[in-house]
C-alpha cells in the first residue's frame, strides 16, 4: 500500500501533536509544512522532521499535492471545530464575550436551546475555571473531567451513586483518531465523513460568527 502523504498549513504548537499523531500510524507520513514565516516553517519542519517546508500555502499544495492536508492556524482561519447536538435540532443560541483590548475575545458564553434539552458552555483565558463537563438526565447524570479530551467519564444514578466509570488508558495520542478517519474518506472517495459531517461544521462557524458579532457591540 501507497504512503499516505500530509501536509500542514501553519505551524502552530498543535501541529507539533498531529505530527506525533502521523508517526504512530503505519502508512502515513507529514511530507510538507507551510507557515507565512519561512523561519517558523523551517523550525518546525527540523523539530518533527518533515522533508519539505513553504512559505506559502497554495505553493506547497500544488507542489507536493498531498492525499491530506491539515489547518494548524487560528481559528479565525478556520472553521474546524466539533459540537455537541445530542442528536436533537438546535432551536436557539446566544453568545455572549468579553474582548481584551488586543482584540481577543477572553471570556465566551454560549447558551443553545435543543428541542428537548438546554446547553450552557463557558470558556475563558482570564480565570482557572474547572474543565468538565457535566451532563443532566431525568436518571442521573454524566461527568466527563476533561471534554476536551473525553479520555474519562462517570456515570450516576439518581441518587448520585457512581455506577459507572470509564477511562481511556489505551489512547497515546487522540489525533490518532482523526487521521485515520480522513484517510478512510480519502481512500474510499469520500468527500464527507460520516462521524463529523458538514453539518457540525457549518453549526460550528455559525457560533464563531455570534461571538465574533458580540465584538461591535462591546465596542
Amino acid at each position: 500500500m501507497e504512503i499516505f502523504r500530509f501536509a500542514i498549513l501553519g505551524a502552530a504548537n498543535i501541529a507539533n501533536k498531529f505530527c506525533d499523531a502521523v508517526a504512530r500510524i503505519p502508512g502515513c507520513e507529514v511530507v510538507a509544512v507551510a507557515s507565512k514565516s519561512m523561519g517558523r516553517a523551517k523550525n518546525f519542519a527540523q523539530r518533527n522532521k518533515v522533508p519539505h517546508v513553504y512559505a506559502d500555502y497554495r505553493e506547497m499544495l500544488d507542489a507536493e499535492k498531498p492525499d491530506c492536508a491539515y489547518i494548524a492556524v487560528t481559528v479565525n482561519d478556520h472553521y474546524r471545530l466539533t459540537t455537541f447536538l445530542l442528536g436533537q435540532k438546535v432551536k436557539n443560541m446566544t453568545a455572549t464575550a468579553s474582548w481584551s483590548e488586543s482584540g481577543v475575545d477572553i471570556t465566551n458564553h454560549i447558551a443553545i436551546s435543543f428541542e428537548h434539552t438546554l446547553a450552557s458552555l463557558m470558556a475563558s483565558f482570564v480565570s482557572k475555571m474547572e474543565e468538565r463537563m457535566v451532563l443532566y438526565g431525568q436518571e442521573g447524570k454524566i461527568i466527563l473531567p476533561s471534554p476536551h479530551f473525553g479520555a474519562e467519564c462517570f456515570l450516576y444514578d439518581g441518587q448520585g451513586t457512581l455506577v459507572e466509570h470509564f477511562k481511556d488508558e489505551k489512547t497515546q495520542n487522540g489525533f490518532t483518531y482523526e487521521i485515520e478517519e480522513a484517510v478512510a474518506c480519502v481512500r474510499a472517495g469520500k468527500l464527507e465523513s460520516s462521524v463529523i459531517p458538514h453539518t457540525d461544521t457549518i453549526a460550528c462557524a455559525k457560533m464563531f460568527d455570534m461571538i465574533e458579532a458580540t465584538r461591535s457591540k462591546q465596542s
